[in-house]
């Protein structure tokens, strides 16, 4: 399988206008137009997949499927990748003829797998696989689940209940050590400053430290000839934006190896929150006795008392915690990392110095997230399917999609910086989107989305500057 142009992004157009932005014929229709843009298909336009996936050869398929509530109470369209398009996706896969799919995520420790994933629908999938003389299997990579579900509304988050580990055995991960290549390296010191909510920093400090730099990744990615990440475009918290980088987190089954922040504020060498804060410190105690004390009669009383010190300064009016806002340093270098694992990693666990795989995306990008995702979304219609063989220029586009500046989104812009194991050798500026007929660069795109997504509470406002060529 020859590696293609990077630069390129297809796009399909969903009309906004429609009663059911979601119509199943629509969504094909809008990926069919993604992929021919993109430059596939000039040998089988009725199977376009097929330049890139060998005939009985294995695909990975990765959606979005953070958790199976939006916990802000509004519509999951804008949540997780619609049904739809993973169908048609899986038609397409279909088409090139492969021997196995795999469809899996891991998502949030308390998600309820089987709400995202009914059994009905499930059923369907693996019967029109089979119908076509290929195996489909839908794995939940996740190796720690909550005993409990988080739900909109409701006190608790289901880990009072508590968490069970190893649920997948560990056999079914490959572990990788980007040691002083990781870009978290230079935020490491000898002290224990990186922290995941809901899981024991002490477990994520032994995987990241100076010199130590570990992600536990499911084998089925580094298994497959083919990776296909199926994102859903929103805003996020923590990163600014979530698409076709940040979707490849879910490839990591146990996020006792995911930094998302560091404690304390930013004159203390944290990114947790701006300013020096004693309560937000005394939270930040409360939230990592409770985490260590998961499985214990002592969680829910740290944790409570956590979540009141939380509650007191969100009536005031400042809802920073943990890392989410524009501050953030951390996230975007955890996120970037996955993305060099998987376009270098290989089976046994070791990193090549060329690249092994190119990563393809298929994004849900018709009704968007933005607000306060990635878990507490507002609907953001843009309308849009894109097909990327670099997922770097997939989020270029994107972010013009959501009229955000791609230069004050870390996790874009740096998916262009020059390093061992880069995602990207291309520039920015030679990205080119080819929709609706037309080959757009950034002045083009600049004027056909002209809209700005809103984002979370700890970001702002974010404005495109002038593009420097």
């Amino acid at each position: 399988m020859s590696f293609m142009q990077s630069g390129l992004v297809g796009a399909g157009k969903v009309d906004l206008s429609s009663k059911n932005l979601y119509d199943r014929e629509a969504i094909s229709k809008a990926v069919r137009v993604a992929l021919l843009s993109a430059g596939l298909g000039e040998d089988c336009p009725e199977a376009p997949l097929a330049s890139l996936v060998p005939q009985g050869c294995h695909v990975l398929l990765k959606p979005n499927w953070v958790l199976h509530a939006n916990l802000g109470g509004g519509p999951m369209n804008c949540t997780v990748t619609q049904p739809e398009v993973i169908e048609a996706a899986l038609d397409e896969v279909l088409l090139a003829r492969p021997a196995t799919v795999t469809l899996g995520d891991s998502p949030l420790q308390f998600c309820e797998f089987h709400s995202l994933v009914p059994e009905k629908w499930r059923a369907s999938l693996m019967e029109k696989s089979r119908s076509a003389g290929v195996e489909l299997r839908v794995q939940d990579f996740r190796r720690a689940i909550a005993k409990g579900a988080l739900r909109p509304g409701l006190s608790g988050n289901g880990i009072e209940q508590g968490v069970e580990f190893g649920v997948r055995d560990s056999g079914h991960y490959v572990l990788f050590d980007l040691a002083k290549d990781s870009l978290l390296e230079p935020l490491s010191t000898q002290s224990q400053p990186f922290r995941i909510t809901h899981y024991d920093h002490r477990e994520l400090n032994r995987r990241h430290c100076s010199g130590r730099h570990q992600y536990l990744m499911c084998r089925e990615a580094f298994e497959a000839d083919v990776v296909i990440s199926l994102p859903k475009l929103k805003t996020h918290h923590k990163a600014g934006m979530t698409g076709a980088l940040k979707n490849l987190v879910g490839l990591n089954g146990d996020k006792d190896y995911l930094p998302h922040h560091r404690v304390g504020s930013v004159a203390e060498g944290g990114d947790c929150y701006p300013n020096k804060s004693v309560s937000k410190r005394v939270m930040e105690f409360c939230f990592d006795k409770a985490y260590q004390s998961i499985n214990t009669k002592s969680y829910k009383y740290w944790n409570r008392m956590a979540q009141y010190i939380d509650q007191w300064h969100r009536r005031r009016g400042d809802a920073i915690r943990e890392g989410a806002w524009h501050g953030n340093d951390t996230t975007w270098r955890m996120s970037l990392d996955l993305n060099r694992v998987i376009r270098f990693g290989k089976a046994d666990g070791t990193l090549s110095d060329q690249p092994q795989r190119q990563l393809f995306s298929i994004t849900d990008a018709v009704i968007c997230g933005q607000g306060n995702g990635p878990l507490k979304p507002d609907p953001y219609f843009a309308g849009v399917i894109s097909f990327s063989t670099s997922p770097a220029y997939a989020d270029l586009f994107h972010s013009f999609v959501m009229g955000l500046d791609w230069q004050k989104l870390p996790i874009v812009r740096e998916a262009f910086s020059q390093c061992r194991f880069p995602i990207e050798e291309g520039k920015p500026s030679e990205l080119r989107v080819v929709f609706e007929g037309r080959s757009l660069g950034f002045g083009q795109l600049r004027d056909q989305f002209n809209d700005i997504a809103r984002l979370g509470d700890g970001w702002g406002a974010l404005f495109r500057n002038p593009i420097e060529q």
